[in-house]
């Protein structure tokens, strides 16, 4: 796993004698995350009450998150894991092109000096 904050995988001995696989990060904000987990939930039930969508079987698959710290927390482990970015990113290339190069963004920045209309 790569990252920065060198997260730390472990194992949690539950008291039900289940093993839960966590991942420690130290020094990352983790309450965004938690915010995110909220929302995905909050799809979930929409989607739950659409026919279609449980006909489907349609759902976004939460996690635990849980912040200890300002800077720190737990993270339940999920084998195969795959983040939004990597998972949609293939989709948003094929449907919308996109609508500036990085070269075009980043050079069009308007002079310092220049006057705000």
């Amino acid at each position: 796993m790569r990252s920065v904050q060198r997260p730390k995988r472990m194992t949690l001995l539950g008291s039900d004698g289940r093993r839960y696989p966590m991942m420690c990060k130290p020094g990352d904000e983790l309450r965004k995350d938690q915010r995110v987990m909220e929302v995905n939930r909050v799809v979930n039930a929409i989607l739950r009450q659409d026919p279609e969508a449980r006909r489907r079987q349609l759902f976004v698959r939460t996690y635990s998150v849980v912040p200890l710290q300002a800077a720190g927390g737990l993270i339940e482990w999920v084998p195969n894991l795959q983040p939004y970015r990597y998972a949609l990113s293939p989709l948003v290339e094929e449907k919308a092109p996109p609508l500036m190069t990085d070269k075009e963004w980043f050079g069009n920045k308007p002079a310092t000096d220049a006057p705000i209309d």
